[in-house]
Formats: C-alpha cells, structure tokens, sequence
C-alpha cells in the first residue's frame, strides 16, 4: 500500500514536470513568435522608413541638381546675353562713327562747291540745311573739332550772300558751337549788328537785338572790344530816335578807353558805315539806313572821328 502510493506519487510528480516543462516550452515559444512579429514590424516598418527616406532623398538630389543646373544655366544665358548686347553696341557705335564722318563729309564737299560756284541754287541750300540737321542729330558730330570750322566757312558764304533764314536756322541749330569760335561770333556780331542797326523798327528787330548782345558780347571780351563798342552805341542812339542820350554819352567817352589799335579799328568801321558805297555794291534800304545812322552820329559827336564828313563821302 505504502509501495503503490509512493509510485502514485512519483507518477504525479513527473505529470507535474510535463506539464511544467510544456508550459514553460509554450511560454517560450509565444515570446519567441511576439519577438519574431515584432522583429517583422521592426523590419518592415524600417525598410518602409528606408526607402521613403531613400525616395526623398533621390528627390531632393534630383531638385538640388536639377535647380544647380538652371542656376548654371541662366547665368550662362545672361553672359551670353551681355556678351551679345556688348557686341551689338559696339557695332551700332562704330556704324555710328562712320555715318557721322560720312556726314561731315558731305558737309564738307557742299561748302567746297558753294565756295567755286557763283551763286546759291534753293537745291543747294536745301541741301546743306538737310545735312545740318543730320548733324545736329548726333553728339559725336555736334563735339567733332571739324563741325566749328566747317560751320565758319558755311557762314562766311551765307552772310555774304544775305541769307538771312539759313544764317538764323544754323544759329538756333549751332549756338553752342558758333560761340566757342571767334571767327563765327565776329561774323555773326556784324551780321546781327547791321540787322539791328540798319532794321526799319527796333520794335520788330527783337530776336536780332538778343543775338546781336550775344555774339558782340562775345567777340568783347576776346580780343574785339571796339565792334562791341560801336554795335552798343549805333544801337543806343538808334533806339533814342538818333538823339544823344546819358547812355550815348558814357558809350562815346569809352572810346577814349579803348587801346591804339582798337580805336583805330573803330574809328574805321564807322567810317566804312558813314558811307554805304564803301561797304556794298549797290547799297539796300538796310544800308542806307544804317549810314543815316552812323552820319548823325558823327554830327552829335564830331570828336569821336574829326577826320570823318558828316555828308556821307568817306575820309577827307
């Protein structure tokens, strides 16, 4: 009875260590499973982070470069843009410079022409006032050393001739120019002068009156003081209905201020113009009135030119 219960026992005894091994055994392989599903999940939630990274990143590369390479790209576009706007400038410029030299030309061989012809065509002078205008279009020639010069020889030739609308169109067209030359502010000095001085009224002589004190202003203070002299005082006294007046008065001692040389100059000018016959072919209405001009003059001031006639009939 004793043997059998001790066996009994022992049978429980190993059931109890298979069941416990069993349990522990299960115990171990659902922790093994949970560990193998969570490794999975680790695994393929990773792989799933890994190529969404990967997929970014090829992304980002690919923008990085791709705006690299249009970066690149548009500033080689823009040097090549300035290059090409360098190039076309500099080509307008030179294409420029040769149709300004061709225009001075022009100019040039018109004035030669006028210069050994013997009279003035409207086609001519239509000519010579539409290359001017060209001309004047373009700085480089406007600041040439040649445009001065040849607008001095154009002068000579259309104050000769009395034209008086082209001499007025360069004028307006020229001042800057024309001042900066003294030969050309002594012709237009004279010409402006004698318009003024020899006008029918003052009232309508304005314009010439301005260019008159302009350009004998000029010629004044460089190296032709008595023409400003006498254009002031023929003005004067024309202005004064031929009259002596407090401004005649202080004009007239002046001449008593002016050097040798320049007195003399004077006093030759207004003797010239004390008699038209010695200054143009057939004296104008112009002419005649500015020698009544210089003629009462010298009868208001006989102490001015002692040595000149009040009739109009020159030196004694």
């Amino acid at each position: 009875m004793e043997d059998s219960e001790v066996r009994i026992n022992l049978k429980d005894e190993k059931i109890l260590e298979y069941v416990i091994s069993r349990c522990v055994e299960e115990a171990n392989s659902r922790q093994l499973a949970r560990e193998e599903r969570a490794h999975r999940r680790f695994v393929i939630t990773s792989s799933i982070l890994g190529v969404a990274l990967l997929s970014g990143a090829i992304t980002l590369t690919k923008y990085f470069v791709s705006d690299s390479v249009r970066l690149a790209f548009e500033a080689e576009k823009s040097s090549i843009e300035d290059r090409a706007r360098a190039i076309s400038a500099e080509l307008d410029s030179t294409s420029q410079k040769i149709q300004d030299q061709i225009a001075l030309q022009s100019l040039r061989d018109a004035i030669r022409e006028l210069e050994q012809s013997i009279g003035f065509s409207n086609d001519d002078k239509k000519r010579i006032m539409s290359l001017l205008e060209n001309i004047k279009k373009s700085k480089n020639t406007q600041n040439s050393p040649q445009l001065p010069v040849l607008l001095e020889s154009l002068l000579e030739s259309f104050t000769s001739a009395d034209l008086q609308e082209e001499v007025s169109k360069i004028d307006t067209l020229f001042e800057e120019q024309l001042l900066s030359n003294t030969t050309s502010s002594f012709r237009l000095c004279n010409h402006y002068g004698q318009n003024v001085v020899g006008s029918v009224s003052l009232a309508e002589a304005v314009v010439d009156i301005e260019r008159m004190k302009l350009y004998c202003g000029k010629v004044g203070v460089n190296g032709f003081p008595e023409l400003k002299l006498l254009y002031d005082l023929l003005y004067e006294f024309k202005a004064a209905n031929l009259t002596p007046t407090k401004s005649t008065d202080k004009l007239v001692a002046g001449v008593e201020y002016l050097k040798k040389a320049d007195r003399e100059a004077f006093v030759d000018l207004l003797a010239r113009y004390s008699d038209a016959s010695t200054w143009t072919v057939e004296p104008t209405q112009e002419a005649r009135i500015i020698q009544q001009v210089a003629l009462e003059l010298l009868a208001a001031y006989p102490d001015i030119a002692p040595h000149i006639t009040s009739q109009g009939n020159g030196t004694r």
